[in-house]
């Protein structure tokens, strides 16, 4: 019944996808381009950064930030080690509209659970809503539509799949923010780094940068040192 349910709220949302090729591009964007996807989210959760200092803000942000992205590739490594389903768009069964505005590159696996999207949008939504109430609504609206409409609609993910992603995402980030003994030493750090902080704003703009086309660049460097690393102990 679950499966049954699952897939009838998939079509439903596709239904809403245009017929005319034009029109699906156009309700796939959003959700397709990395700056509009994230933007709602990264732009409170960077004013929030830089604005004038709460008790603690920035150590609780740091540790939220690296939550998300944590479970994100945690969700890239279920999906890849788990097969509850694979993505609708390659059921051809199916007979999705705007299966064919996927984007493919760069992936390589057939698993859709949780949704990687998901988790790492809510979980930053998380960060954002536990700073700034109204921001985090706009956040976790601004995700919901984004992961749990259009990239379903499409044909990405199963709702099953978002259903997941916001659990995984926003429950890392609830319960390890929680942690005190953790940000009491993150905050420690940062006053440590005080002097120098402009090195932990340059670490932050990195990891963020890459999150936001899920870990790609940080997985080829990665596997590319393993290729090296590889082919050196062979010779």
């Amino acid at each position: 019944m679950a499966n049954s349910l699952d897939l009838r709220i998939l079509l439903e949302l596709n239904s809403l996808i245009p017929a005319s090729h034009l029109g699906a591009k156009a309700f796939y964007f959003p959700a397709n381009n990395a700056l509009l996807r994230s933007l709602p989210i990264l732009f409170p959760l960077t004013s929030l950064w830089f604005s004038p200092l709460a008790n603690g803000r920035r150590s609780r942000m740091l540790i939220g930030i690296v939550t998300s992205c944590l479970a994100t590739v945690f969700s890239v490594w279920l999906q890849s080690h788990l097969h509850f389903s694979v993505r609708p768009f390659l059921d051809p069964n199916l007979h999705l509209r705007g299966a064919e505005l996927v984007q493919t590159e760069g992936w390589n696996h057939l698993g859709s659970f949780p949704s990687d999207t998901g988790t790492l949008l809510f979980a930053l939504s998380t960060v954002v809503f536990l700073e700034r109430r109204f921001a985090g609504i706009i956040a976790y609206l601004w995700s919901f539509l984004v992961a749990g409409v259009i990239r379903v609609a499409v044909g990405w993910h199963y709702p099953s799949d978002v259903l997941g992603a916001i659990v995984l995402g926003c429950v890392s980030v609830l319960v390890v923010t929680r942690i005190g003994a953790l940000r009491r030493a993150t905050n420690s750090m940062l006053q440590r780094m005080e002097p120098h902080i402009y090195i932990v704003h340059s670490l932050m703009f990195f990891l963020l940068a890459d999150a936001m086309s899920l870990f790609n660049s940080g997985l080829q460097f990665l596997h590319g040192i393993r290729d090296v690393v590889q082919l050196a102990l062979r010779r």
